[in-house]
């Protein structure tokens, strides 16, 4: 089958698996409004709203927006196609995608794109899981932008957050290639990650602390000074005196530090778990991302020949009849077959991830490009070029 004729036959597919990160990343290059809808049985928000909220900053940063204005260098970007997601939410969460919608509830496992921005209430807690395992934690009162997740020609990882206030915890594996700084100021061009590094991050209207429990980081100045953070260091910025820092030994214990080391275990535990009769490959930190999920629902969803076909995990009715499947009171309905077609839009998304090819050829689909033009959209993806 030629080539062009596979990957529009998967147009379809791909359109619903991508829809919710790259769509929502055209909507945002674009000023257009794509809404989606997310559906969650486990994350609840007692007595708050899921429609939109207003930005919760009242200091000025709403207008301003230091954040925002991460001078993102995108000349060594090639694609978008980074794979993050919101991987733990407990308490009152929300989102902004960038959509024009404000805060909206966020529910565990929505995509974060570029320019997304995560704030946890009082009660809230969010964890944020990259494509290579890596972390971001963030606890109570809270707010992260993700202003750069970009592949780098060669296919390096360009990472870029700010953390605008509250509290977080960084997990980071770092590739020799890939680029990850953390914008804590505005004085500061950023924290670089310079290994794989695990530290604390803590903003507020004194300043920011940093805690570095293991790896290494690197402060930059705007001015071009660099400042090294060893492994169990701590470093101060104040607020009433930017420009000067204070770097000492030891990392001070804070509240959340126990969460944080439960969060790890959790993830260790699911990550080496071999109940699943998974090739121990795939156990490694390479191949981590989502599997603390795959540990806890694969024995229903995954069997002999891999994963089933589908679940359902609403439908729990157990006195029901049923033409196909089977009912888990603990989990919900699930399809006993096993079907090939499903791996090929799997293998078109592998090929869209690596260079964009799908999305390049959707570009060139004059039925694709009238519907969307038609539906309000423009500009950016419709208007990129290779």
């Amino acid at each position: 089958m030629p080539r062009t004729t596979l990957l529009r036959v998967s147009t379809v597919s791909l359109v619903l698996f991508f829809s919710a990160t790259s769509f929502a990343q055209t909507a945002v290059q674009s000023g257009s409004s794509a809404p989606a809808s997310y559906q969650n049985d486990s994350a609840t928000v007692p007595n708050k709203s899921a429609e939109p909220t207003a930005d919760p900053r009242d200091d000025g940063q709403a207008q301003e927006n230091w954040a925002s204005d991460q001078n993102r260098d995108s000349s060594n970007a090639y694609s978008h196609a980074r794979i993050v997601r919101l991987s733990h939410v407990d308490g009152d969460v929300r989102i902004d995608r960038g959509d024009k919608q404000g805060f909206i509830k966020a529910f565990s496992n929505m995509p974060l794109v570029e320019g997304a921005r995560l704030w946890t209430e009082a009660d809230g807690r969010a964890e944020a899981e990259f494509e290579d395992g890596s972390t971001i934690r963030l606890t109570p009162n809270s707010m992260l932008d993700f202003g750069q997740l970009q592949l780098g020609k060669n296919g390096e990882r360009l990472t870029t957050v700010s953390l605008e206030r509250g509290e977080a915890y960084f997990g980071i594996k770092k590739r020799s290639a890939d680029a990850f700084t953390v914008k804590v100021d505005p004085n500061w061009q950023g924290l670089q990650v310079k290994k794989d590094s695990h530290f604390r991050v803590t903003a507020d209207k004194d300043g920011v602390k940093i805690a570095e429990f293991t790896g290494a980081l690197e402060l930059l100045k705007q001015d071009g000074q660099r400042v090294a953070i060893g492994k169990n260091e701590s470093l101060s910025l104040d607020a009433a005196d930017p420009q000067r820092y204070f770097l000492a030994h030891g990392t001070p214990a804070a509240p959340l530090d126990s969460w944080d080391h439960e969060r790890d275990q959790q993830e260790a535990m699911t990550v080496t778990n071999q109940n699943l009769g998974y090739n121990a490959v795939y156990n490694t930190a390479m191949y981590s991302y989502g599997y603390e999920d795959l540990a806890r629902y694969g024995n229903y969803i995954y069997s002999k020949y891999g994963f089933l076909d589908s679940f359902n995990r609403s439908f729990t009715a157990q006195d029901a009849t049923l033409s196909d499947g089977r009912v888990d009171p603990g989990f919900g309905w699930i399809a006993k077959d096993y079907l090939g077609i499903d791996q090929g839009p799997i293998l078109a998304m592998i090929c869209n991830y690596r260079n964009e090819l799908v999305w390049e050829d959707m570009r060139k689909s004059v039925p694709i490009r009238r519907g969307l033009e038609r539906a309000g959209f423009s500009g950016g993806w419709l208007n990129r070029s290779g």
